[in-house]
């Protein structure tokens, strides 16, 4: 990289229409956040290290920021609510499906309780196994989104501020079982409201990526104090595992992408590639260490399990989608042709 270049792209870290240009590889760094938490990996000598894997539930708010982000560009696309739902139906169902179903059935759970879980209300009524609570809160919000856009569209900021201020207030009176969702509400519509901001060419000058990053390190700063002064009872009761994630998210894709940006001419195939499949190995990944660990020799080797069980992640994530992939190709094809008749 010539000293030129290296200028441009130092004037270009902090540029918001990164979290757009790099929106696949920064899902690859969330859901690589997420796996490396929920697989234990934080038992480095270095606490530093430790501490961020052990808040590697925050990948899940990069998730919904960026799906956010993402859902602003196809509705101000096509405003059709018809077709919304179906894409993300599309989008979800067919990988979902399965999964619940593979899963449920290898736990001999009764077939009410399969279909609470396929139809996403298991989470909504607290039933007595809950196989995620992830899919149904992203399907609410996409539920919601087309009429939330209608009122965006008069204010965006006064609306997401309104949304925003609202979410934490319902936070108060939910209960420790809907706060995992209500405290994440306000990160996916401001995800929405960066997708308005970069698609409107919005200046994101000097004075406002301080300002971000100054909340990004605030939120830092409460998120490193509520793991050394408090437990992690109260932190779940009280929902301060997730509260400061609201100030971290943004700043947090901005730095990360920012960086990405840097290297004009390499593409992060390892960050395209778990971006790509980041949500079939979300719904994989909760349940391949646990059925590792019923085999004595990964119950002794725990450290093998848990490199085990991510290659094994990868490994049934990419032919998995593939497969669903080919299957709705082939499907759509013969509608294609059937409608030409």
């Amino acid at each position: 990289m010539s000293k030129s270049d290296e200028k441009i792209s130092m004037k270009q870290f902090f540029i918001i229409s990164n979290l757009s240009k790099y929106r696949t590889q920064l899902m690859g760094f969330a859901i690589l956040w997420v796996i490396c938490f929920h697989f234990g990996f934080g038992t480095f000598q270095l606490p530093l290290i430790n501490f961020v894997i052990q808040t590697g539930y925050g990948g899940v708010d990069l998730f919904l920021f960026l799906s956010g982000l993402g859902i602003y560009y196809s509705l101000s696309k096509d405003e059709n609510i018809k077709s919304f739902y179906l894409k993300r139906l599309l989008r979800i169902f067919p990988y979902y499906i399965p999964v619940v179903l593979i899963v449920m059935i290898c736990n001999e759970k009764p077939i009410a309780l399969i279909f609470l879980n396929i139809l996403t209300l298991s989470f909504w009524i607290n039933s007595s196994f809950q196989f995620d609570w992830y899919i149904p809160a992203l399907i609410f919000l996409y539920l919601i989104t087309p009429f939330y856009y209608l009122l965006f569209k008069r204010k965006p900021l006064s609306v997401t501020f309104a949304i925003t201020l609202l979410s934490v207030l319902l936070s108060f009176f939910a209960g420790a079982h809907f706060n995992i969702f209500i405290i994440r509400m306000p990160v996916y519509f401001i995800g929405f409201l960066f997708g308005f901001l970069i698609g409107h060419n919005y200046l994101f000058d000097k004075r406002k990526v301080i300002i971000s990053l100054l909340i990004g390190t605030v939120g830092i700063c409460w998120l490193y104090y509520n793991f050394i002064m408090l437990n992690s009872d109260y932190l779940w009761k009280t929902g301060l595992w997730w509260y400061p994630f609201i100030l971290v998210t943004f700043p947090a894709l901005l730095v990360v992408s920012g960086f990405l940006s840097l290297f004009k001419r390499y593409h992060f195939p390892v960050l395209t590639f778990f971006g790509k499949y980041s949500l079939v190995m979300y719904l994989l990944h909760w349940n391949i260490l646990p059925a590792l660990r019923t085999i004595r020799y990964f119950e002794k080797n725990k450290i093998i399990a848990r490199v085990a069980a991510l290659i094994l992640t990868c490994t049934l994530g990419y032919f998995f989608q593939n497969i669903i992939e080919k299957g709705m190709a082939i499907i759509a094809a013969k509608q294609q042709k059937a409608t030409l008749r």
